[in-house]
C-alpha cells in the first residue's frame, strides 16, 4: 500500500470509532449457515472482504486501483435489499475472532480498530452471509472440515460452470476441486484492474450466457466479481468464490499457515507464479480478455 494509502487509512480511526457508535453491528451467519443458505435457496453470492472496503473507503488495493465507479458499485450492491435472488457477503468477525488462529485473530483486531465503524455504516441489510465461506481453511482453528467440503461440492455438482477468473486464479487445474461439475468452461480475464474492463467482461459473460446453456457462473475475479455476480443474477445463478481454490489447495496438504501454489496465484504469499497449464485447462478456455 502507498505511503499516501497508509496515511489515509490510520487517519480514518477516530472516524470509525464514531460510526460505530452511530450504526448497528450487521448480523452474519456463520460460514456453515451460509452455505446451508445458497444450497437450499439457489441465491448467487457477493463477497466483500478487506479490499473491497478498503476500496469503498477511497483506497485502493493491491491488484486494483481505486476507480470512482466501482466504489460507487460496491457501496450500491452492499445495501440492496430488493434482490432475494442474492446474498451479500461480508466478513463474520464482529461478535467474536475466536474461530481463527491467532495469527489471524491479532490481523483482525488491528484492522478493526480502524474499520469497524465502516463495516456498520456500509452494511446496514437484515443479515449477511460470511465472506469466509470461501477461506474455510488455513486460518481457521477448526481444521477438520471434510464435512464442510463435501457440501461445498455440491454447489456445482452435476452442474454445467462458467468460471469467470483471472489468467492466473486457474480455479481447479490440478485438482479435483470441480470434477463434481458436468461442464467446466472459462472466460479468462485481466488479473490486475479488471474493473477497467468491466464493459467487456459484462458484455462476453452474457453473450455466452445467452449462447450457452451453463447452469452456474463462478467468478473469482477480485472486487469486479462482487459487481460482476450482482449484475448477472436475475439470468443466472452466479457466485463469487475467490480464495476458493488455493483454500482446497491448503486443505488438501493440510497446510498450516499459507503456502505457495505451484502455477497458481497467491497474492498474499507471492507476487507471481508459474506459467504451466495443464491440457484440459486449455481445452476449457472459450474467451479472453486482454
Amino acid at each position: 500500500m502507498k505511503l499516501k494509502n497508509k496515511l489515509k487509512y490510520i487517519f480514518k480511526s477516530p472516524v470509525s470509532f464514531f460510526l460505530s457508535k452511530k450504526y448497528s453491528q450487521p448480523l452474519v451467519l456463520d460460514d456453515k449457515c451460509t452455505l446451508d443458505y445458497i444450497l437450499d435457496k439457489g441465491c448467487s453470492v457477493c463477497r466483500y472482504g478487506d479490499g473491497e472496503l478498503n476500496l469503498m473507503r477511497g483506497v485502493g488495493i493491491k491488484f486494483q486501483e481505486f476507480d470512482e465507479e466501482l466504489c460507487r458499485r460496491l457501496k450500491e450492491i452492499a445495501v440492496a435489499d430488493d434482490k432475494s435472488n442474492v446474498l451479500i457477503c461480508i466478513p463474520d468477525i464482529f461478535k467474536s475472532l475466536n474461530a481463527f488462529t491467532k495469527q489471524s485473530r491479532s490481523w483482525w483486531h488491528k484492522y478493526l480498530l480502524c474499520t469497524r465503524g465502516y463495516w456498520y455504516k456500509y452494511f446496514r441489510n437484515a443479515f449477511y452471509g460470511d465472506t469466509n465461506m470461501t477461506r474455510f481453511y488455513v486460518e481457521n482453528i477448526d481444521k477438520d472440515r471434510d464435512d464442510y467440503v463435501v457440501r461445498l461440492k455440491k454447489l456445482w455438482q452435476d452442474k454445467r460452470i462458467l468460471i469467470v477468473e483471472g489468467k492466473k486464479s486457474r480455479l481447479g487445474m490440478g485438482n479435483d476441486l470441480f470434477m463434481t461439475a458436468a461442464e467446466v468452461k472459462r472466460l479468462l480475464c485481466p488479473s490486475v484492474n479488471a474493473f477497467v474492463r468491466y464493459p467487456e467482461i459484462l458484455a462476453a459473460v452474457n453473450k455466452l450466457i445467452n449462447t450457452n446453456s451453463f447452469d452456474l457462473v463462478i467468478c473469482a475475479l477480485g472486487p469486479t466479481a462482487t459487481v460482476l455476480c450482482f449484475d448477472i443474477a436475475d439470468k443466472i445463478q452466479a457466485l463469487d468464490l475467490g480464495h476458493i481454490d488455493i483454500e482446497y489447495e491448503w486443505y488438501l496438504c493440510k497446510a498450516q499457515t499459507k503456502q505457495v501454489i505451484k502455477n497458481k496465484a497467491v497474492t498474499e504469499v507471492v507476487d507471481e507464479c508459474g506459467d504451466n497449464v495443464d491440457f484440459e485447462y486449455k481445452t476449457q478456455i472459450i474467451g479472453e480478455i486482454e
